[in-house]
């Protein structure tokens, strides 16, 4: 089954970038000119890191995956990105307006490191994947030396064990707190303390994780361990 722990997170720091304009939504569904928009937004916008622009005058030394690993240095030697001081996991919850119905919804999950093994008891795929998107992001994760993007999993949970721990952990402080220039909200609280990590590793030891987004992500980290 699946091994859940809390990691030190690399995340951004509030007090030098506007945390909202340097968001954006996963690589696979970012358009040319969206790309060119989150350049525009914000020097630090995560897409030079997920998503960067391709040029003609690239080489095997300079290209996207080298410059994203570039900027990523830079922003860690500069402050820009800082490293927790202590494992925990994450809370998140994100609130959104569909579109198609304009009815507002709201989810919650649980962030965390994932013990990787391959698809069976554990973790479960539910897609078919690519060879040219999964040589990309290897290509990426060689060159970072990070994980950039976090795979989206269900998970089983029957004893509704996991649900009061996550009410406790957002009845706090928030870590941080982005409205998106979508208009979609997103929220992180963390949680370090001894008990809740201790129960949350108990559910997930007897649960299975269900891939919802990200099986070229999962993928790739098997290819590079």
């Amino acid at each position: 089954m699946a091994t859940v722990r809390p990691f030190q997170g690399i995340r951004y720091d509030p007090q030098r970038v506007d945390l909202a304009r340097v968001v954006a939504p996963p690589y696979d569904v970012i358009s040319p000119r969206d790309q060119l928009r989150y350049y525009q937004e914000d020097p630090h916008n995560v897409v030079r890191l997920i998503a960067g622009e391709v040029r003609l005058s690239d080489t095997l030394e300079d290209n996207k995956y080298t410059r994203a690993a570039g900027f990523f240095s830079e922003w860690l030697r500069h402050g820009v990105l800082r490293r927790e001081p202590r494992p925990c996991l994450y809370v998140y919850r994100h609130q959104f307006v569909d579109p198609t119905t304009g009815l507002a919804h709201s989810r919650r999950g649980i962030m965390g490191v994932v013990e990787l093994e391959p698809f069976g008891d554990g973790v479960l795929p539910h897609e078919r994947t690519h060879a040219r998107a999964k040589a990309d992001r290897l290509s990426l994760t060689r060159a970072v030396e990070a994980n950039l993007s976090p795979v989206f999993a269900l998970y089983e949970d029957p004893r509704s064990a996991v649900g009061p721990i996550v009410d406790a952990a957002v009845a706090g402080t928030p870590e941080l707190a982005i409205t998106g220039v979508d208009g979609e909200q997103h929220i992180v609280w963390s949680l370090s303390g001894a008990q809740p990590l201790q129960e949350l590793a108990a559910v997930f030891s007897v649960s299975r994780l269900y891939i919802a987004d990200g099986h070229h992500r999962y993928e790739t980290a098997l290819n590079f361990r």
